[in-house]
């Protein structure tokens, strides 16, 4: 039997500077994280991650050499002390390991292992073991927030030389691209003070005294409804609080904001305490800061005639529906 056995390597990038190696890697790194209530600023939670499936790379040596490797790493985005802003609320700080350096803080430049590696003339595949190919990714709450925050995108390349190099690396060809996918929550426990369903009672009301668009007449009181909120877990002054918004059942005047009822002709009004008409829908959404643990919000409601179908309205009992959802923007 004859064997025959052949070595192939890859070709070297177009443009690849001698002693530089070149890879196609791609670190992504995702995580979830929950933390209670909006945090508070300087919470840092911490992501390790190793890919040492990426440690090979198509180097450009020009001459046979087993030699020690520099490794820089080039941050996409400014930093403040090592730290990269995210977003309003969130900054990560990233570090990548250099064999008998342990994992360094980025960025840093040319920063040599103590490990030397094969590379030839002949055969410009080489593998690297462990350098630039794990870390760790550092998220810290630099500002309170409600709900989540989210960032997508590019941290970082990494490049590798080899020690005889001369000049900074090429940045047009890294060894390893690291990004991120992250998202941070906050748990945030909010109930009403007066439970989750309530009943108004707008009272009895002549038709007579029914009026298009505002109360009844004759001293009629609009009913409130205390629609306050208390939250655990959150804290004051955060930008975003809570938004509530009321949707129902129907609409019985398109041009208006009145709750349908079970009536032809009768609707319902809803209003601020300042009697200031409210809209149906999320787009109608009113926004109200936490203060104290919570916020004060106040509702009125109160029967009217529906314009137009003044005419239709009859004596008898008549309800209505309407559902008031609370969420963080």
């Amino acid at each position: 039997m004859i064997c025959s056995m052949t070595s192939w390597a890859a070709p070297v990038p177009t443009g690849l500077p001698e002693w530089q190696c070149s890879g196609s890697g791609s670190i992504l790194l995702q995580t979830t994280e929950q933390i209670d209530g909006s945090g508070q600023p300087g919470d840092i939670t911490s992501l390790r991650f190793s890919e040492r499936r990426l440690g090979s790379a198509t180097c450009h040596c020009p001459s046979d050499i087993r030699e020690l490797s520099l490794f820089t790493v080039e941050l996409a985005m400014p930093d403040s002390d090592g730290w990269i802003k995210l977003n309003d609320h969130l900054s990560a700080r990233l570090s990548v390991f250099v064999f008998g350096h342990g994992n360094l803080t980025t960025p840093f430049f040319q920063v040599q292992n103590t490990g030397p590696t094969n590379c030839s003339t002949t055969n410009n595949t080489v593998t690297n073991v462990a350098s630039g190919t794990q870390g760790q990714l550092e998220l810290r709450v630099d500002r309170s927030f409600l709900g989540e925050s989210h960032f997508s995108g590019e941290l970082a390349n990494v490049y590798w030389q080899f020690a005889n190099a001369t000049g900074n690396p090429d940045l047009d060809h890294p060894f390893i691209r690291i990004g991120a996918d992250v998202t941070v929550r906050t748990t945030l426990s909010c109930s009403f003070r007066a439970g989750d369903s309530f009943t108004v009672d707008l009272g009895s009301t002549p038709i007579n005294q029914l009026n298009v668009g505002a109360p009844p007449g004759i001293g009629y009181i609009p009913r409130q409804l205390d629609l306050s909120v208390d939250c655990t877990g959150g804290t004051d002054g955060d930008t975003s609080g809570l938004e509530f918004f009321a949707t129902a059942t129907g609409a019985p005047d398109a041009n208006g904001p009145y709750i349908a009822t079970s009536k032809p002709g009768i609707g319902v009004a809803m209003t601020d305490t300042s009697g200031n008409l409210l809209g149906l829908g999320m787009e109608n959404g009113v926004i109200r800061p936490l203060q104290n643990g919570g916020t004060q919000t106040r509702l009125q409601f109160y029967p009217t005639l529906v314009p137009g179908q003044e005419s239709q309205v009859t004596p008898g009992p008549y309800n209505a529906t309407v559902t008031i959802t609370v969420t963080i923007p």
